[in-house]
């Protein structure tokens, strides 16, 4: 992962609601097709730990999975400093 893709992760590990790609383009001053293309690359690297990023028609994207899948992905990652919660399907 490249460092806006990591950015971008951190930035959706703290969001709690789905987020439109739109809203993650501002934050990042990107365009939502490079966001698209981004959340392929972190998919790959998140699958690993059973986290998935869930996108939706209007209504936008949300990282899911277990709380143990998050706490792993985060201690192996040196993630602590963003709260993570846990969202399920």
């Amino acid at each position: 992962m490249n460092q806006r893709q990591e950015k971008i992760l951190r930035y959706l590990l703290r969001q709690k609601e789905y987020i439109t790609a739109k809203t993650i383009s501002n934050q990042f001053n990107v365009t939502t097709k490079t966001i698209y293309l981004d959340l392929k690359e972190i998919e790959t690297e998140i699958e690993k730990y059973k986290i998935n990023i869930d996108k939706k028609t209007n209504k936008g994207i949300i990282l899911t999975g277990s709380q143990e899948s998050f706490n792993q992905f985060k201690q192996l990652n040196k993630f602590d400093d963003y709260e993570i919660g846990e969202v399920n399907n």
